[in-house]
């Protein structure tokens, strides 16, 4: 699953939104963060992942150096610094941390971690099957077909709160 660009739109055959998400603030419970706009982040620590894009505004106040943020080779490795209290922040893909936080970390592990409930950047993720592979545009469109099904039997929503247990909204 991947972002919709025009770019990519040359290169691969694009389904439809598997899921509306986007990029959260994850932190340990307990730490209290409240903010409206990029600036209200300064003096946060904040680790990101190299090569990752968290909007506009973000990268803006990044690059200015108005936010520090540590940037690291892998998410794995930015969830393991928050759980170890080195960093207060982590932005990521909520539907893509909450798989990577079931796949590579604990129940105990998860409990210990909330996001803020405003999103730095709001985008929805897409299944991308090659151009170059045969096939893939009758497979885009059986797979498009599948998903109108799950999402009007409400099994794709059902799978999407199951994922947060237990992490919970809680600034």
């Amino acid at each position: 699953m991947w972002l919709h660009s025009r770019e990519r739109e040359n290169q691969f055959f694009i389904s439809d939104p598997v899921v509306e998400s986007g990029y959260y603030l994850f932190h340990r419970k307990g730490h209290h963060v409240d903010w409206q706009q990029i600036g209200d982040l300064q003096g946060q620590r904040i680790v990101g992942t190299r090569g990752y894009d968290y909007g506009a505004d973000f990268q803006q106040a990044e690059a200015s150096g108005q936010l520090q943020v540590n940037r690291v080779t892998s998410d794995e490795t930015a969830f393991r610094q928050l759980l170890a209290g080195r960093v207060d922040l982590f932005p990521m893909d909520k539907v893509v941390g909450f798989d990577m936080l079931h796949q590579h970390f604990s129940a105990a592990e998860r409990a210990k971690l909330s996001f803020h409930p405003k999103p730095l950047r709001s985008d929805s993720l897409h299944l991308l099957l090659s151009r170059k592979v045969a096939g893939n545009a009758e497979l885009i469109e059986r797979f498009n077909r599948g998903l109108a099904q799950l999402r009007e039997s409400g099994k794709i929503a059902q799978y999407l709160l199951e994922v947060q247990q237990p992490l919970s909204l809680n600034p």
